[in-house]
């Protein structure tokens, strides 16, 4: 996970495009926030760019929660750019795809952290070569 040098925030939008250029297929590129770097807790919202799917996670406690399961969509486009983008208002989030809301969810677990790139492998040992582009970040 990639975080840049950005302040601890609570309500944000936060948006980059993404690719992947090689590499195994059960790669899932994201975005990471919320992320409190000393407690090792944070929201992951990834897709899965050849399966067509995309998910919410939380690391929280040293466990792994998915507050919107893997979930198909044709808004992804599995060998070219896809945007995404996360809108985070107190406990609510919103997702889209490419311009396509996708899914809605509310927590209130983790209320404010760092945000940055996330990019992980459903087996271990998988690699890929992949480009992320024009990460925003908006704070009211």
């Amino acid at each position: 996970m990639v975080n840049p040098d950005v302040r601890n925030m609570s309500d944000f939008y936060l948006s980059v495009d993404l690719r992947q250029i090689s590499g195994a297929d059960d790669a899932e590129p994201g975005v990471i926030f919320r992320d409190d770097n000393y407690n090792y807790t944070y929201y992951t919202f990834t897709i899965s760019p050849k399966q067509k799917a995309y998910a919410l996670s939380r690391w929280y406690n040293d466990k792994w929660k998915y507050l919107v399961n893997w979930t198909s969509t044709s808004a992804i486009v599995p060998d070219g750019w896809n945007k995404i983008e996360v809108e985070a208002v107190g406990p609510n989030f919103t997702f889209w795809i490419n311009g396509y809301l996708v899914a809605e969810a509310q927590d209130d677990t983790l209320p404010n952290g760092k945000a940055g790139l996330a990019l992980g492998f459903f087996n271990l040992g998988h690699e890929g070569v992949f480009e992320f582009y024009n990460f925003e970040i908006r704070v009211p």
